[in-house]
C-alpha cells in the first residue's frame, strides 16, 4: 500500500510531537504545520490524502475559515478532520457547515486513531 500524505495544522507544536509519536511506525507521512495560511498553500500545492485541522488557531485564521478556504480551491475534495478538545455538539455542527468531513476529540486514543482515520481517505 502507499504511504498516505497526512497535513496536521496546530498552533501548538507539542501536539505535532504526540501524534508523531502515535504515527510513527505507521503507513503515513505526516506534515506538521502551525498556521492555516501556511496549511492552505500545502494543500493547494501538495495535494495530501487527508488534513487535519485544530480549530482554535492562535495567529492568523481559524480552523474554520481555513476548512471553508479549502472548500473554495481546486482541491476542494481533500477530506478534512477537524481534531480538536472543543468537544460540544455546538462546535461539532460549525466545523460540518465549515467543510469538514469528521470530528475527532482530543485527547486522541493512540491506539485506535490509525483505524479511525483509515475511514476518511478516499479510494
Amino acid at each position: 500500500m502507499d504511504e498516505k500524505k497526512i497535513l496536521y495544522i496546530e498552533d501548538d507544536t507539542d501536539n505535532h510531537f504526540a501524534l508523531e509519536m502515535i504515527l510513527l511506525n505507521s503507513q503515513f507521512q505526516l506534515t506538521c504545520l502551525t498556521s492555516g495560511e501556511e496549511g492552505i498553500d500545502f494543500v493547494r500545492k501538495l495535494k495530501p490524502d487527508l488534513v487535519l485541522i485544530d480549530i482554535s488557531l492562535s495567529t492568523g485564521m481559524d480552523g474554520y475559515e481555513v476548512m471553508r478556504q479549502i472548500r473554495l480551491s481546486e482541491v476542494s475534495d481533500t477530506p478534512i478532520v477537524a481534531l480538536t478538545g472543543h468537544a460540544v455538539e455546538s462546535e461539532r455542527k460549525k466545523c460540518f457547515e465549515a467543510g469538514c468531513n469528521g470530528f475527532i476529540s482530543k485527547p486522541i486514543d493512540a491506539s485506535s486513531f490509525e483505524k479511525e482515520i483509515m475511514t476518511y481517505f478516499r479510494n
